[in-house]
């Protein structure tokens, strides 16, 4: 039979098994939508928060690059009107006279002066420096390897030298007063 309404919907005689199942497969299709709909929302939420922390990184990683600027700013100011370092370290060693110095014998690359003027106060005021790399590491924002490389450059400019370790293994370095 027709229905009156020609707009009306068509109805169609089905089994009551089949319709059960098509009624379960739209559930079940309703879920699995809102489980990716969850899914993409947690998604989108971890994206931003690592977002944010990439841009906190950035932000502390110009920070230090501003202050090592600084600091060897200053520095450059401080020698200025100072004579020329020599190599006689005769007398006591001052930590602006042993930074003067060292920025004559090699390049010095910011990571280098930022290790440089960590270490050379405290050559100068203990005669030798006892620190782990990774207390020195802490102190410039550098990696304790790439500390490691700016000793090792230290070294090789005869800017220090090492005198052994201590016996929780951490280097014991002593101005070279060569």
């Amino acid at each position: 039979m027709q229905p009156a309404d020609l707009r009306a919907p068509i109805a169609y005689a089905m089994p009551e098994q089949v319709a059960e199942a098509i009624v379960r497969l739209e559930a079940h299709n309703l879920r699995v939508d809102e489980e990716l709909t969850v899914a993409q929302r947690e998604s989108l939420a971890v994206q931003r928060e690592m977002l944010e922390m990439q841009r906190a990184t950035l932000a502390t990683q110009q920070a230090i690059a501003q202050a090592v600027d600084r600091i060897a700013t200053r520095l450059d100011v401080m020698t200025l009107d100072r004579p020329t370092p020599t190599a006689d370290f005769s007398a006591q060693p001052t930590t602006e006279s042993v930074l003067a110095d060292w920025r004559q014998r090699l390049s010095v690359t910011s990571d280098v002066w930022a290790v440089a003027v960590v270490i050379a106060p405290v050559l100068v005021e203990q005669g030798e420096l006892r620190q782990p790399l990774d207390a020195i590491a802490a102190r410039t924002g550098l990696s304790v390897h790439r500390v490691n490389e700016c000793l090792r450059l230290l070294r090789k400019h005869a800017c220090i030298h090492s005198r052994g370790g201590t016996e929780d293994g951490a280097p014991v370095y002593v101005l070279d007063r060569s």
